[in-house]
């Protein structure tokens, strides 16, 4: 389902990486925080899920070595929320036109992109749909 991807063997050093991209992202579509953003979920070298918080609410960010994509909501307080979210918006991308509001990595394509995120959202989508992994928050 997935091309291989270049991961650092240590996943703090990818996390790290992730986050200043991220910072780059919000920056770039204007998006101000105020306090850090803090990693709030993991799957390496596929996703990693931010949160943080502004004047307008909670910031989510999901990015991968694909694309970054975020959301501000003043409601959605539970990870299992935003990653539903980003499942749906992520397989139905091509239909939402969400590609400008992604930040692409360098090099690929917006074809390749919508294929690849698409079927990240159906691994997003698997894992908010797993019970197992959800025990604690309900």
């Amino acid at each position: 389902m997935f091309t291989k991807i270049e991961v650092p063997k240590d996943y703090e050093v990818w996390a790290d990486q992730s986050y200043h991209k991220i910072q780059r992202h919000l920056k770039d579509k204007g998006i101000e925080f105020f306090e850090d953003l803090l990693l709030d979920w993991i799957a390496a070298p596929y996703f990693s899920l931010w949160k943080g918080k502004n004047k307008e609410g909670i910031i989510w960010v999901l990015h991968n070595d694909l694309a970054t994509d975020a959301f501000v909501d003043k409601d959605m307080i539970q990870t299992r929320q935003a990653l539903a979210f980003y499942a749906y918006r992520w397989i139905n991308c091509s239909d939402l036109k969400i590609y400008n509001d992604l930040t692409a990595e360098k090099g690929i394509s917006e074809i390749n992109l919508y294929g690849s995120i698409s079927s990240l959202g159906k691994v997003l989508s698997e894992t908010v749909e797993d019970p197992e992994l959800w025990e604690e928050e309900e």
